[in-house]
């Protein structure tokens, strides 16, 4: 019992030795017109929010730090022609890496209407709202989150959960949600168009009517389509072992009464 209560004493004390050192910076930068938003943070979250009409992206930077001792994360800016770059990177390269770094900076971003916006994660979040402009997403184990989304949606996380709600309407691109072995679960509204795919050897679950086809010696082994409102561009979901869910929403107002951010 003495032992028990000497090592929970030495965990509660060595607890609160690790003392987050914590900073927030706020960051104004230019952006063409015609230009993308590449953000690429392998140490945080990433949330993106309506940014208004002016050629600017506001960027709000987290930072929490705990390991003194390894090099300090920074937010590196930089324009390429019309396009903005955003990296959350190490200030100087250590002479050991280190991998398993709890030290992070989460990034919130208010972009500008009609900018294409391009976002990479490693293990962490992804949530975007209100963006006006086409969106594509990249994660290795992090979560996705979408909604009102004006453009055309394009996500691949390796392992993590996708959950979008799609506008009508907005894009007559084609649109691709894909997870190796994560759950995705999409929602449109009643007045949504699409051709419809989903392939998964997991469970589907919808709201619409769907031709299923089994194929037993692929992965995914099911493929299933559907046409939605008379059809339209193609909406795909892909997840090899993960749920699918394909559900339908209600216009309970109008899109022009609702505040995009």
């Amino acid at each position: 019992m003495c032992t028990l209560v000497l090592t929970g004493i030495a965990t509660v004390a060595a607890a609160a030795e690790e003392t987050w050192e914590k900073s927030s910076d706020t960051f104004m930068e230019a952006v063409g017109r015609a230009g993308r938003v590449v953000v690429d943070n392998p140490h945080g979250n990433i949330w993106v929010r309506f940014g208004g009409y002016e050629d600017q992206v506001e960027i709000i930077a987290t930072q929490q730090r705990l390991e003194p001792d390894l090099p300090k994360l920074i937010v590196r800016r930089e324009r390429r022609g019309e396009d903005l770059e955003i990296r959350v990177a190490q200030e100087k390269s250590p002479a050991e890496p280190s991998f398993d770094r709890r030290d992070r900076i989460d990034l919130v971003l208010f972009v500008p209407i009609g900018r294409r916006v391009e976002l990479t994660t490693v293990d962490d979040d992804i949530a975007v709202k209100g963006l006006q402009g086409d969106l594509t997403v990249r994660t290795i184990k992090g979560d996705v989150s979408l909604r009102k989304v004006t453009g055309a949606v394009n996500v691949r996380s390796e392992h993590g959960r996708v959950v979008a709600l799609l506008e009508s309407g907005v894009t007559e691109s084609d649109q691709h949600i894909e997870s190796v072995t994560g759950d995705l679960e999409i929602t449109v509204y009643e007045d949504a168009t699409h051709e419809v795919a989903i392939a998964t050897s997991g469970i589907i679950s919808t709201d619409f009517s769907l031709e299923i086809e089994h194929r037993r010696f692929e992965e995914p082994g099911k493929h299933a389509r559907a046409t939605i409102g008379g059809g339209g561009p193609k909406l795909s979901m892909s997840s090899k072992r993960g749920k699918v869910s394909l559900l339908r929403q209600q216009k309970f107002f109008t899109q022009q009464a609702e505040d995009p951010s």
